[in-house]
C-alpha cells in the first residue's frame, strides 16, 4: 500500500515547483489567455516527462550495479530534493519571482531547470524499485493541472506566497515520506 502511496504522491508534490513558477508566470499575463497558458503547460509536460523517463532507464541501469545500497542511495536521493525544495522556497523572495513565461527562451530554461528535480526524485524512485509507468501519468496530469491553475490563478490574484508556501510545503512532505519509507 505505501508504494502505491509514494508513486502517486511523490509526483504531484514534485510539481509544486511548477505551481510556484506558474503562479509567477501568471502574474505576467494580463490578461489571461488560454492558448499561452496551454503551450506553457504542454511545454512543461514534455521537459518534465522526458526528465522522468530518463531518470527511470538511468535507474534500471544503475540498481543491478549497486544492489546493496540501492534503497539508501535512492532515499537520499529523494530527501535531497525534498531539502532542495524547502530551502529554494524560503531563499528566493515574492518580488523576485515574476517573469514573463511566454517568451520561448525563458520557458524553456526554467522548464530544464525545474526538471532537475524530477530527474533526481525519479531516479530515487527508480532505485527503490517503485518507479512504475503509473507515476509517469500522475505527474503528466499533476504538471497539466497544477500549471494551468496556477497560470490563471497568478494572472487573476498574483499569490505568489501561495507558490512559496506550496514548494515548501512540499519538500517536507516528500521528506517526511522517504523517511517513513525509508525506516518501514
Amino acid at each position: 500500500m505505501e508504494i502505491y502511496i509514494l508513486t502517486s504522491l511523490i509526483p504531484v508534490l514534485l510539481v509544486m515547483d511548477l505551481l510556484f513558477l506558474s503562479i509567477a508566470g501568471g502574474v505576467t499575463m494580463r490578461p489571461y489567455r488560454f492558448l499561452s497558458s496551454l503551450k506553457i503547460s504542454v511545454v512543461f509536460m514534455v521537459v518534465q516527462s522526458l526528465a522522468a523517463v530518463l531518470a527511470i532507464f538511468m535507474a534500471q541501469l544503475l540498481h543491478p550495479l549497486i544492489q546493496s545500497f540501492a534503497e539508501t542511495t535512492g532515499s537520499v536521493l529523494l530527501v535531497f530534493v525534498a531539502v532542495k525544495m524547502m530551502t529554494d522556497a524560503r531563499k528566493v523572495k515574492n518580488e523576485e519571482r515574476t517573469f514573463v513565461v511566454e517568451d520561448q527562451q525563458i520557458l524553456m530554461a526554467l522548464s530544464l531547470a525545474s526538471s532537475f528535480n524530477i530527474l533526481l526524485a525519479f531516479l530515487g524512485l527508480g532505485l527503490l524499485g517503485i518507479a512504475y509507468s503509473p507515476s509517469i501519468y500522475v505527474l503528466l496530469g499533476a504538471i497539466f493541472i497544477i500549471s494551468q491553475f496556477g497560470i490563471f490563478v497568478g494572472s487573476h490574484y498574483q499569490p505568489i506566497r501561495l507558490g512559496r508556501f506550496s514548494k515548501f510545503a512540499a519538500g517536507l512532505l516528500i521528506l517526511v515520506l522517504t523517511v517513513i519509507y525509508y525506516f518501514s
